[in-house]
């Protein structure tokens, strides 16, 4: 497990690495005649694959930034991990928000209908399962509803639902920001009381998924006294008075 961490989320998520995998992807497109056929004859076609490639591999690095796995994008040029600690890695709140404006837009009514119970159904299964929290779905579902009634109200290409969609991710993520500054500054806090000649070297969060009131936390501090490491394991609660740390999933 290590070592596909450090080798997926390592070489593969680099910036130099992106020309050859974005050549590798065009190889794989030019295997088909139509595709093929179409490069060559629009130069609309060729600037389109080469835009919707480069902001891919761009926003997936971002993406993956915004968790608490990170990357190295500079790599080797700077070995350096960024992350952000802000975002469940599969955060279902953007699954459904960037999700359900694309399953409404597929013209085939059965694949449509099965994408769209898929974006549902797979957060009813893990509520189920006890990794969201009730209050979640619904949260989930009322957004999925919204989400598809205002790109039902808009032409098929649905440009400014999808404008839409990248404001409600942004605010989301914003969200999550303050969420994570207010959590590692409550845990500072507490870690401090407790043992006060300890010195915090690192504090590493995650936020349960659709849940930004719940954080799981782990710390690393340091005592020169006792010549010692402490590794703790926390889950911290912003609202204890309404989902105490407990009841967080």
């Amino acid at each position: 497990p290590l070592g596909y961490l450090l080798y997926h989320r390592g070489h593969t998520h680099t910036i130099g690495y992106l020309l050859p995998q974005a050549c590798f992807l065009i190889g794989l497109l030019y295997i088909w005649p139509a595709t093929r056929r179409l490069l060559k004859e629009s130069a609309v076609a060729r600037i389109g694959l080469c835009a919707s490639i480069l902001s891919g591999f761009i926003l997936h690095l971002l993406m993956d930034y915004l968790n608490s796995y990170g990357i190295h994008p500079f790599y080797p040029l700077d070995a350096r991990w960024l992350y952000g600690d802000l975002v469940f890695i599969v955060e279902p709140v953007l699954w459904i928000t960037f999700g359900v404006p694309l399953a409404m837009m597929i013209p085939k009514t059965s694949l449509r209908l099965f994408c769209l119970t898929a974006l549902i159904g797979i957060p009813l299964y893990f509520t189920m399962h006890g990794f969201l929290l009730w209050i979640s779905l619904a949260v989930l579902v009322a957004l999925a509803i919204t989400m598809a009634i205002l790109q039902k109200k808009r032409d098929a290409r649905g440009n400014s639902r999808l404008r839409l969609v990248f404001a409600i991710g942004l605010c989301f993520i914003g969200l999550q920001t303050l969420a994570s500054a207010h959590a590692k500054h409550r845990l500072t806090t507490y870690l401090t009381q407790q043992d006060p000649t300890s010195r915090i070297l690192d504090i590493a969060q995650s936020p349960f998924p659709a849940n930004p009131l719940c954080w799981q936390m782990l710390s690393i501090s340091r005592n020169d006294q006792a010549k010692s490491y402490l590794m703790q394991r926390h889950i911290v609660s912003l609202a204890p008075a309404l989902i105490t740390p407990s009841s967080c999933p």
